[in-house]
């Protein structure tokens, strides 16, 4: 008895694991909002922020804080600055925050809604780390998901946006200069 007991609990454990399978883990598209980080088992929309979910595993580029920037930059590290936000704002004359800022040092300038149509002056860069970035790290992480979806692997968005990265007064770390320019 104990023989088919042992027969019977092996079957069941074995039967088990091939009919349990690894269930899908959804993300909603990124875009910078903590709803990013809420993972879900089917197919939907983001009930935040309405972006359609898209499989995690899908969601591929890292994030860099506003200081790691500063450093990279202040290094003169290989790196490709891409700004996201409109002409007005990388120009420093729109009245959205950060006012009058302007952009970071040897930034390109794509707004996010011309990202998609824009993508093939970017291919030049396709193999280079890109830090992606905007005024509040909303339209970035956006942006950072066309280009990963595109085939750009070395994508970097940069946490809180420019507004941040002004608001902490950040310099370059080896000469106190701005790493802002209009």
């Amino acid at each position: 008895m104990p023989k088919i007991a042992l027969f019977v609990l092996s079957f069941l454990i074995s039967a088990g694991s091939l009919f349990s399978q690894e269930k899908t883990e959804y993300v909603c598209t990124p875009c910078g909002r903590d709803c990013d980080n809420e993972i879900h088992y089917s197919e939907g929309t983001c009930p935040v922020c309405n972006m359609p979910y898209i499989e995690k595993s899908r969601v591929k580029m890292h994030t860099l804080q506003p200081e790691e920037v500063a450093m990279i930059i202040s290094n003169n590290e290989d790196y490709i600055i891409l700004d996201v936000r409109t002409k007005e704002e990388y120009d420093g004359t729109s009245e959205i925050e950060p006012v009058g800022a302007g952009h970071l040092l040897n930034a390109i300038n794509i707004s996010s809604r011309e990202i998609e149509n824009r993508l093939g002056e970017l291919e030049q860069y396709k193999d280079k780390k890109i830090i992606v970035y905007c005024s509040h790290s909303h339209r970035s992480p956006m942006c950072s998901q066309i280009l990963t979806d595109a085939g750009f692997e070395n994508i970097y968005n940069m946490a809180e946006g420019l507004t941040t990265f002004v608001e902490k007064g950040l310099v370059n770390t080896n000469t106190g200069e701005s790493l802002l320019t209009k």
